[in-house]
């Protein structure tokens, strides 16, 4: 390895535990099912007759939404809701 003039090593950096492969897979799990649950709810909170959006599409915050992800969700809220 070429060391380079004036420099120190460095100390190795620390490694997290590994967790078992079914405690991933079930950790996954529930994070997933979370994410859907959130989704649905804001779809279901966007299609109240009485909600008023942004732009008037309600179609388009839907995939907004979908598609979005977290950030898609963080938009609705912020922006895409009118009270």
């Amino acid at each position: 390895m070429l060391a380079l003039v004036g420099s120190a090593p460095h100390a190795p950096l620390p490694t997290l535990p590994a967790l078992p492969i079914p405690l991933m897979l079930l950790l996954l799990l529930v994070f997933l099912v979370l994410y859907v649950r959130l989704v649905i709810y804001f779809l279901e909170d966007l299609y109240q007759p009485e909600r008023h959006v942004s732009g008037g599409n309600k179609d388009v915050w839907a995939l907004i939404i979908v598609l979005g992800s977290v950030v898609g969700i963080m938009a609705y809220l912020l922006i895409g809701r009118e009270n």
